[in-house]
């Protein structure tokens, strides 16, 4: 069993939105499946709707999970899996279909969204641009 005593894992929780009692059940089992591990929160002050998690092992910096990215409340077994997976292997979770493709996904669905907004904010001077050519 790998020893989590030097695993620091940040997570920064939206105050405003009332993200505490989610942030104090996510730190209970934490505490419970890896005793000797230390959590912070909040070092600096949360984005709105934000419930993000990175975990820190050997001066490597990893983010776990994003609320931001995937718009809902990490799932416990898989966020565990994930710091497990990352102390004994350095690994972060995006080498893993079940957190990383979803979180590509939505990601790539994001980039293609923001494309598409700037597209229509600025097709006439688009039209504009084409017709000079």
């Amino acid at each position: 069993m790998a020893n989590y005593k030097d695993v620091t894992i940040y997570v920064e929780y939206c105050t405003s939105c009332g993200f505490f009692n989610r942030f104090r059940s996510f730190a209970d089992a934490m505490e419970s499946r890896f005793p000797n591990i230390e959590i912070k929160s909040n070092a600096t002050p949360p984005r709105m709707k934000s419930f993000e998690i990175i975990a820190e092992h050997k001066g490597k910096k990893v983010p776990i999970y994003s609320k931001i990215t995937t718009g809902r409340f990490p799932d416990n077994d898989i966020v565990f899996a994930d710091i497990d997976r990352f102390v004994k292997t350095g690994k972060g979770p995006f080498a893993t279909e079940k957190s990383g493709s979803s979180s590509n996904i939505i990601l790539f669905l994001s980039l293609f969204m923001l494309l598409a907004a700037l597209v229509y904010y600025f097709r006439p001077k688009l039209a504009q641009m084409l017709k000079m050519m």
